[in-house]
């Protein structure tokens, strides 16, 4: 794996993609390609894999750019909570990119156990588990009907989970778009479900 190689197309892609959201977000391209190597020039990029794999939508099969391409995640890494915050505002705003903030382990842990819980309690429904930072507590949600659903489980976050962890903040139409893409996840899982019950008929 040439690392350097997939840095300059990283960033080749990004700028690319800058450019093409510029103007519905009242930039000019030249703007967006002196903001996207800000964001690039703060950030440290390394690669999640030893090699890249052919790009496979797990959620949509019939996704026309499935075995198209090959693809590897990328982590880009930021000294300070306010640049990634920013960073990941214009990744997802300007260049249409999807991104996550990682949790610690210990608490991504517990987030899956709850997952667990409340699928018992809701088998047939897509489970969402949301961080409220402000609370320090993890609650489940189910969605039902195409709305979440509050499953009523509520724990709070030990503070052994939080050692060496940056509270990182997110505004709401991260977290609107993170409810979005899982919903968009949960109908198209539905209609496969109910696509292979019809054909059994």
């Amino acid at each position: 794996m040439n690392k350097e190689t997939l840095s300059r197309k990283v960033t080749i892609d990004l700028h690319k993609k800058g450019k093409m959201g510029a103007s519905a977000a009242g930039y000019t391209s030249a703007e967006v390609e002196n903001m996207t190597d800000d964001m690039l020039t703060c950030a440290s990029l390394d690669f999640m894999g030893t090699s890249t794999q052919k790009y496979d939508n797990r959620y949509k099969k019939d996704d026309p750019n499935n075995g198209k391409f090959c693809t590897m995640p990328v982590k880009m890494l930021f000294k300070g909570k306010q640049e990634r915050i920013q960073a990941e505002q214009h990744l997802r705003k300007l260049c249409k990119v999807k991104c996550s903030t990682p949790y610690p382990k210990g608490l991504r842990a517990m987030i899956s156990a709850m997952i667990v819980e409340a699928k018992a309690k809701k088998a047939n429904c897509f489970i969402l588990a949301k961080v409220n930072m402000e609370s320090l507590t993890v609650s489940t949600h189910a969605s039902e009907n195409n709305k979440w659903v509050d499953v009523g489980i509520v724990k709070d976050i030990p503070l052994t989970l939080l050692d060496r962890f940056e509270i990182q903040d997110a505004d709401d139409s991260m977290l609107e778009e993170e409810a979005e893409e899982a919903a968009a996840a949960a109908a198209a899982a539905k209609v496969t479900e109910v696509s292979q019950s019809s054909s059994a008929l």
